[in-house]
């Protein structure tokens, strides 16, 4: 089974790097000026400070140990024993993910576009197949650091949470702009 351990490997240390990429590209893809670029990655960083206070006080209050450090076994890969609840991992890139989500959905053609499918332009559509891509590669990630033994199902439950929380008062907080 040495095969399915590289492949976990793999996705819980190095998929991060190329969803980091794959997002920027994503923004720099879809967006068509710089204004615009600008404010979203601002709307990631707002929303991922704002998401990162809980995560913060949940570490501090209630120190959850690691699947390694609990149940007494090496983990795949190499990580300290600092609190497991929330995954920051969970918390960065579902923060990404989620703001795919607003941008595709506040604009024309989004998520929830009730209107005729053939007002989409291709770029709409493609920007909402990397969206889609990028939430399912999201979920890999996070899946293998269950698996590799670094995470409890509920760290990555509570890290979709925090970044929920903080991508939705993000928006509020910006919802005020004309972008």
């Amino acid at each position: 089974m040495k095969i399915l351990d590289w492949i976990f490997i793999f996705l819980a240390r190095f998929l991060p790097y190329l969803l980091v990429l794959a997002f920027l590209l994503i923004i720099w893809r879809f967006s068509n000026d710089w204004r615009r670029r600008l404010y979203y990655f601002g709307f990631t960083a707002l929303a991922f400070l704002i998401a990162w206070i809980p995560t913060l006080f949940l570490r501090f209050f209630y120190s959850r140990p690691r699947p390694f450090k609990q149940l007494d076994f090496k983990a795949l890969i190499s990580h300290s024993s600092s609190p497991a609840l929330p995954s920051g991992h969970a918390v960065l890139f579902f923060t990404m993910a989620l703001v795919l989500f607003f941008i595709f959905r506040y604009r024309k053609a989004g998520w929830f576009y009730s209107g005729n499918p053939e007002n989409l332009t291709e770029d709409n559509r493609k920007g909402i197949i990397a969206s889609v891509w990028f939430i399912i590669a999201v979920v890999f990630m996070v899946t293998a650091r269950v698996v590799v033994g670094v995470h409890w199902p509920y760290d990555i439950v509570a890290g979709f949470l925090v970044a929920l929380l903080g991508v939705i008062l993000a928006n509020r907080l910006l919802s005020k702009s004309d972008l």
